[in-house]
């Protein structure tokens, strides 16, 4: 029988007032457009290969940006761009470069849901795919603009494959 491939980050990312991190889930939510990443897929999901890809991580809570860096650093020629809100990453990705947003959904400022509303509005901006990560149940319908969601808590390789399918050419 195969062992499953070990992961380094198994924890859980941090919640804000909680002094132990929860339970890791065992399933992702993805809706829409996206195919729903099963166990052994995620195990086998190839590297991106070509040129690098950047991705651009959006939450209010640094801790969380922070384990959703260490995750997506793992990914092949990806690299990984920080904001604190969502008018932060609408401005950059004005700026250009990017190739995917992971997004929380809950935010000052500017939330997720807008974040994908204003990039869907902008022309320029529309086929920058999003993915929301939310703590609330995930909806069946999907903001505009937004590739899919996974909700929390998750795992790093479920996280891994879900950008890794959508950074793949189409």
């Amino acid at each position: 029988m195969p062992q499953a491939p070990t992961d380094s980050f198994t924890e859980a990312p941090p919640r804000r007032g909680a002094e132990a991190p929860p339970a890791v889930s065992d399933h992702v939510r993805l809706e829409a457009d996206l195919v729903a990443v099963e166990p052994a897929a995620a195990e086998r999901a190839e590297p991106v290969t070509g040129h690098r890809r950047t991705v651009l991580v959006v939450d209010d809570d640094a801790e969380m940006r922070r384990y959703l860096r260490r995750c997506l650093t793992e990914l092949d020629a990806v690299v990984v761009h920080e904001a604190a809100d969502g008018l932060e990453a609408l401005e950059r990705a004005r700026a250009g470069g990017l190739d995917l947003i992971v997004s929380d959904v809950v935010m000052p400022r500017l939330d997720g849901v807008g974040l994908c509303r204003a990039l869907h509005a902008d022309a320029a901006l529309r086929t920058i795919p999003v993915l929301l990560i939310t703590a609330e149940s995930a909806s069946a319908d999907l903001p505009g603009g937004a590739a899919g969601v996974l909700a929390k808590p998750f795992d790093a390789v479920r996280l891994r494959a879900t950008v890794d399918l959508l950074l793949r050419p189409p």
